[in-house]
């Protein structure tokens, strides 16, 4: 697996210009906005990189090469877990200095860091669940059928969460109460959305791997 992971991180040196310019643009944005713009803008562009490798692994054949190296399918879909994370991850601790940094200029002061860490913190956990999502479609259906796929499930996840917030409206149930409860209690809410997403993960991978096993080259 470890040889699945070097070439990941090979084929993302390659475009290291590519994410020179995305560095650039983050501040520009976070200049003329939000700093925190920044740190989302990277995390997840650098979440979406995953599928660029697997795209690249589909490319003219090359899975049955793979799949004759020392490894399992089941590692190849752990080395795309753990790449996305450490990406993800990197790609987070990068925006948050670049965010912080900007912060600090505009406001001539440091910010409180344990409520700025908590204020920006969810980007991460955002991130891993959306990968979550994109990579078993795109084992699965590949290149533009799993876009079409992906468009189409969150399409009906928007369907379902405007269901749910006019049903939430008409109920007894204080939404008001809900978002102050979690808005005072950010630590355990952050570690809450942190748990479900690495659950969320580790039910992504089963999934992925039953994938990658029923898949013919």
């Amino acid at each position: 697996m470890t040889g699945l992971l070097i070439k990941d991180f090979r084929l993302f040196l390659q475009q290291k210009r590519f994410f020179a310019i995305l560095v650039f643009i983050a501040i520009i944005m976070g200049l003329n906005s939000d700093s925190t713009f920044a740190m989302a803008y990277l995390t997840f562009v650098c979440a979406f990189f995953v599928l660029s490798t697997i795209s690249y692994d589909e490319f003219d054949n090359s899975y049955p090469f793979l799949m004759t190296l020392p490894v399992r399918r089941s590692d190849y879909v752990k080395s795309k877990y753990l790449f996305g994370i450490i990406l993800s991850a990197s790609a987070w601790l990068a925006g948050f200095l670049i965010s912080l940094g900007l912060t600090i200029a505009r406001n001539t002061g440091f910010p409180d860091f344990y409520e700025y860490l908590c204020a920006t913190i969810i980007y991460l956990p955002l991130t891993l669940i959306i990968m979550d999502i994109i990579v078993p479609f795109q084992l699965k259906f590949g290149g533009d059928k799993a876009r079409i796929a992906m468009f189409l499930f969150f399409g009906i996840v928007a369907i379902a969460v405007y269901a749910s917030v006019k049903l939430l409206e008409k109920s007894t149930l204080n939404v008001d109460n809900i978002i102050k409860f979690f808005n005072e209690n950010q630590l355990q809410s952050m570690i809450l959305i942190i748990v479900l997403s690495f659950i969320a993960t580790f039910i992504s991978g089963l999934i992925s791997s039953h994938i990658m096993n029923r898949k013919e080259f």
